[in-house]
């Protein structure tokens, strides 16, 4: 009876998920101006990919693209130009409802059940309230530099300026559409400054219907609803697309900040946010190899998945009921991995077992710079210098956990194509490097763990630490009008505590002193989330505790530091059975700088003995 009431509950589940498509009316709908590409090499058994352009784009920005996208995946490719964009009819209205509604005209057009959509900002906006409203037409969703929890302050303010600024523009008869864009282009150079922005912008200058030249995009319109256009849909609060969700994010960019990943989880809950490094929001322009190896990494695997569970049940009754239902990517939502920002010294890390270097707590892959180099050097080896999550150039998120510290790290090899490594570790990035060989001990070769013990935390971490960010948060560097300057009033603040003692070196702490993503002077490590979870980076994980890593092991001491006390010595030979202990004579804590000669000679003989 029981296995009945559970059967029944289950096919009254998926029923109601199969059911929640929201058909957008039709009536408003316009028929979108569209390029498919691949029609004749296409795999017809796989499901096609839509890109949706952003503000003041069109379906031609996205044309490159698409060639490479079909061509690589055999797939049919969809562009797009919105509504009140490009060569698509001008409408009085422009809600995202109703350009679903438009997109979902196209797709009975082309007889499409469903697609995976890949939007950009204005276009991901689009997708998501797709995804939302009718989750059985998106195989997976894909949202480029944009957020439904945030807006950016720049999308908000300037490009409103920037619209008024447009329509202000006078063409003084032009002879022909290069000369109309020239003409723009003075008129607004003073405005906008950002050579993407501009590109968009002037593309929109084309002969229009009247044979006269100017903006094809529905100026007028825009202005009207631009408040809308840069809020999420309050209406869709409470709905949820299970499926396999991948957002894309500028690593310069404000357009998604990393704090938005629990909000996002709460429409999105399959969601993983990726950030491209030294990237801007145009994605896709600043580095369009790495743009195109993430959506297509995202689409194969999406496609080549497994459902399991609740969902292999719900799949079989949808197939009963003539639905379809793109599997779930199982790495997908295993954890929320970042990518962590890294520089590459000596040969590619694919090339024979590369050595990864993880920094200590306020440190960075800078510290690590000459140490970096010499292994690359004398050991003719790829050495991976990493920003450790929220320090440096990598993201900063809400958590800062040693399980999630170990998972980016397996991201990065994944991302690196490669399957073992050396895991050299300092401080936090030694505790970094231990849980991904507890947990994970085929990726890893040879462990180097520097200066900190899995047994027992130094008194002087919990206590400096906590203390010295403290003084940090509290140092007003923010209004200083160049680096120099901010580092110079960082290190009389922290001297003046007395919490180090006068000159004593605390250069890798200044190191943290830079310009952020917002342009503003500041710190580039995430002071408040490392307070927050500080308790976290002082204790080594509980959960570790029975497991155990069988491969070589080398633990490094300063001799005048009092991280791995001796007596730690068998406790650390439970996590790792072979582990050699050894100290560097009157080295403190940063081994590696202190004396760097030693330091290299050790791990040196350990990575290449037999």
């Amino acid at each position: 009876m029981q296995n009945k009431i559970f059967a029944a509950l289950t096919l009254t589940k998926c029923l109601q998920r199969t059911t929640s498509t929201i058909v957008i009316s039709t009536r408003t709908a316009v028929n979108l101006s569209y390029k498919v590409l691949g029609a004749n090499t296409a795999d017809p058994e796989k499901t096609p990919i839509m890109l949706i352009h952003g503000l003041f784009g069109n379906k031609r920005i996205w044309h490159s693209m698409g060639k490479v996208m079909k061509n690589t995946m055999k797939r049919l490719v969809i562009t797009v130009d919105l509504r009140n964009h490009g060569v698509s009819p001008h409408t009085k209205s422009h809600t995202y409802e109703k350009m679903v509604g438009d997109i979902q005209r196209l797709y009975k057009k082309l007889s499409i059940n469903e697609a995976y959509l890949v939007g950009y900002c204005m276009g991901g906006m689009t997708a998501m309230v797709m995804a939302l409203l009718a989750p059985e037409q998106v195989a997976g969703l894909i949202v480029v530099e944009v957020s439904p929890a945030s807006t950016s302050p720049i999308f908000e303010s300037h490009y409103y300026e920037v619209m008024k600024a447009m329509k202000a523009v006078e063409f003084k008869s032009p002879k022909n559409v290069r000369k109309a864009r020239k003409q723009a282009k003075e008129q607004l150079q003073n405005l906008i400054k950002d050579d993407h922005v501009m590109t968009a912008i002037l593309s929109n200058i084309k002969i229009k219907k009247d044979n006269t030249i100017g903006w094809t995009c529905n100026l007028d319109v825009l202005l009207k609803h631009f408040k809308y256009m840069t809020v999420f849909p309050a209406s869709l609060k409470g709905k949820k697309y299970r499926g396999p969700t991948l957002f894309i994010g500028g690593q310069i960019s404000d357009f998604i900040p990393p704090d938005d990943l629990t909000k996002i989880r709460m429409y999105f809950p399959q969601a993983i946010v990726h950030y491209v490094a030294k990237t801007g929001h145009f994605i896709h322009v600043d580095d369009p190899k790495s743009f195109m190896e993430l959506v297509m990494k995202f689409v194969k695997q999406s496609s080549s998945s497994q459902l399991n569970g609740m969902d292999s049940l719900c799949y079989a009754v949808k197939k009963i009921l003539k639905f379809r239902l793109k599997p779930l990517t199982s790495h997908m939502v295993k954890r929320g991995a970042v990518n962590l920002a890294y520089k590459v010294h000596g040969k590619q890390p694919s090339d024979g077992i590369p050595v990864i270097i993880l920094h200590g707590l306020l440190g960075s892959k800078r510290n690590w710079e000459s140490m970096s180099k010499k292994i690359a050097s004398e050991l003719n080896k790829s050495v991976v210098a990493v920003d450790i999550r929220n320090h440096g150039e990598s993201p900063h998120v809400g958590s800062h956990t040693y399980p999630e510290l170990a998972e980016d790290v397996v991201q990065l090899l994944r991302t690196l194509s490669v399957s073992k490594a050396d895991l050299i570790g300092h401080s936090m990035g030694g505790r970094t490097g231990m849980v991904v060989a507890l947990t994970e001990p085929t990726k890893v070769s040879h462990l180097v763990v520097v200066d900190i013990s899995p047994v027992s935390t130094a008194g002087i971490l919990n206590d400096f630490f906590p203390k010295l960010i403290d003084i940090m948060k509290s140092s007003d560097i923010e209004s200083q009008p160049n680096i120099t300057a901010a580092k110079n009033i960082a290190k009389e603040k922290i001297y003046a505590s007395g919490l180090v003692p006068p000159n004593a070196p605390i250069h890798f702490i200044l190191m943290n002193i830079g310009t952020r993503p917002d342009k503003k002077i500041g710190w580039n490590c995430n002071l408040d989330v490392l307070k927050q979870h500080f308790e976290n980076i002082a204790t080594f994980p509980s959960e570790m505790a029975g497991k155990s890593f069988d491969g070589p092991t080398l633990f490094v001491g300063g001799e005048e530091s009092n991280y791995i006390p001796r007596e730690d010595l068998p406790g650390i030979k439970n996590f790792f059975p072979k582990a050699d202990l050894k100290y560097v004579p009157k080295a403190g804590h940063n081994v590696h700088a202190e004396d760097p000669n030693t330091f290299f000679k050790l791990v040196q003989e350990f990575l290449t003995r037999r």
